[in-house]
């Protein structure tokens, strides 16, 4: 941010270049769009001073001429450099599309609580005749990934690298939907939740998600994160490498059960738990326990004890698809079992898992500071 003359932290819309005219939505991981007024976007010219292409937020500076002609210094916020380059906008393409003095079009979302403006939004990256041969593209990939599916595979084969295509960000197919009854220990807790998503959300600033200061997303809110894992299988292990934050889980397949008491492990709890895996026929089922309860279930606050077990039910349904059900059965929190909606996963052989880390002294220091903690009317002391 410069410091020098007035700065404005803002929340941008789109950032239009020319003919630009498709858009890369923004989902931060930390919900920070809630904090925005989306009935009052306001539209006005700028020009780049700077485009940082970094973890886990992209940063954009730029100039804007105030009505009496001087010049202000805005800063902004976009999605992650894996969510651009998806969208068709690497690296490379910032340093040659963005250099300094790029004329842009910015539209912008005021805060809800105070008057400044913070965190981008989306970004309108791709030029017109761009479009045209994606959409081409698109329909080329469809007909290849149908020829895909339909090829041979071991229905014990998990190897490879999955990305989620279907099935909500939760346990359910949207927040409170087929939630058990909770217990009042489970009732106390999720009243006491605070999260950034869904019906119960705030401004991350005041929420009490420990996930936006960059801790463990823990299980099995990870698996429900729009971000590719990959499946390891060795010798008497199966490894889960998550894309984000490096997570290596490993999943025991070598014929151990888990104990019956988590004591007997001798150990803290972990963020990810303990986990053992094996066949029942063409589904491979993963049993784990002895997690840290300072995580949620999934994004909306949704709790659980020291005493959660979880299964995991992993179907290879065809060549590219993969199904997995999740059960959570924590006597504690809630008074059954919480089976999930089925979540689908494809199938991306030629992906490479990409370094993805929520670095404190880039999330906790930078983006918490200069946009989140303002756009939810908190100061920085």
């Amino acid at each position: 941010m410069h410091n020098q003359t007035k700065n404005k932290m803002l929340a941008i819309l789109s950032v239009t270049l020319g003919l630009l005219i498709v858009s890369v939505p923004m989902s931060a991981h930390h919900g920070t769009n809630i904090s925005y007024d989306h009935n009052r976007p306001i539209t006005f010219k700028a020009t780049v001073t700077e485009f940082r292409y970094t973890n886990p937020h992209c940063q954009i500076y730029f100039d804007v001429k105030d009505d009496k002609g001087d010049v202000e210094h805005w800063s902004g916020e976009l999605t992650s450099p894996y969510n651009l380059t998806r969208g068709g906008w690497p690296m490379s393409r910032s340093v040659k599309e963005l250099p300094p003095g790029t004329p842009i079009t910015i539209t912008v979302f005021f805060k809800m609580r105070i008057c400044s403006m913070s965190l981008i939004v989306a970004l309108v990256l791709t030029f017109s005749s761009s479009t045209i041969a994606q959409r081409g593209q698109r329909a080329g990939t469809a007909r290849a990934n149908a020829a895909s599916s339909a090829l041979p595979f071991d229905p014990h084969d998990l190897s490879g690298v999955w990305n989620r295509s279907a099935g909500d960000r939760g346990m359910s197919a949207r927040p409170g939907q087929n939630v058990p009854p909770m217990t009042p220990e489970g009732q106390e807790k999720f009243n006491a939740s605070r999260p950034g998503y869904g019906p119960r959300a705030v401004p991350p600033a005041t929420g009490n998600d420990i996930v936006g200061d960059c801790n463990p997303q823990g299980l099995p809110r990870i698996l429900f994160f729009p971000r590719p894992f990959e499946f390891i299988q060795t010798n008497g292990r199966l490894l889960q490498f998550f894309q984000w934050h490096r997570v290596l889980r490993e999943i025991w397949t070598d014929g151990r059960e888990l104990p019956k008491d988590p004591k007997d492990l001798d150990y803290l709890p972990r963020w990810y738990g303990y986990s053992a895996g094996k066949w029942e026929g063409d589904t491979f089922v993963v049993n784990s326990f002895d997690f840290d309860e300072r995580t949620w279930l999934d994004q909306y606050g949704y709790p659980h004890s020291n005493a959660m077990r979880l299964q995991e039910r992993y179907r290879r349904v065809d060549h590219d698809t993969l199904e997995l059900k999740i059960t959570v059965d924590d006597p504690k929190t809630y008074t059954k079992p919480w089976v999930s909606e089925t979540k689908m996963f494809k199938l991306e052989p030629k992906y490479e898992l990409l370094e993805e880390i929520c670095a404190p002294v880039d999330e906790v220091d930078e983006f918490n500071k200069r946009v989140r903690n303002p756009a939810g009317g908190v100061s920085n002391k």
